[in-house]
């Protein structure tokens, strides 16, 4: 299964046996540009240490995500007012909005 957002979380890798095995491959030159390439994506420059940084930030709050889902635990309205601020920076525009009656509480 392959998945460009999956691909992104897995870019601080672990081996999951020892602590010292954590690498970022964002830091690893060319990584993110041979990723994006698999996936169709051209980018006319590398990110700059700033916009290295952003991406860093959101991929540790996207883990927390991913974290708190499967663990059963309900996003809160901070983090779906995020999603919808990063979702409205794409061409389409999607929204989550929370539904309380339902078995699954996001929907987009």
């Amino acid at each position: 299964m392959n998945f460009l957002f999956i691909d992104f979380l897995n870019s601080l890798w672990r081996d999951g046996v020892h602590t010292e095995s954590l690498v970022d491959r964002l830091d690893k030159p060319g990584w993110l540009e041979a990723k994006l390439t698999n996936w169709n994506i051209t980018i006319d420059r590398s990110p700059n240490k700033v916009e290295l940084k952003k991406l860093k930030e959101l991929r540790s709050w996207l883990y927390d995500l991913v974290v708190k889902l499967t663990n059963k635990i309900s996003l809160n309205q901070e983090d779906v007012k995020q999603i919808n601020q990063y979702l409205q920076k794409v061409s389409v525009h999607r929204k989550v909005v929370i539904k309380t009656n339902i078995s699954s509480n996001l929907y987009l």
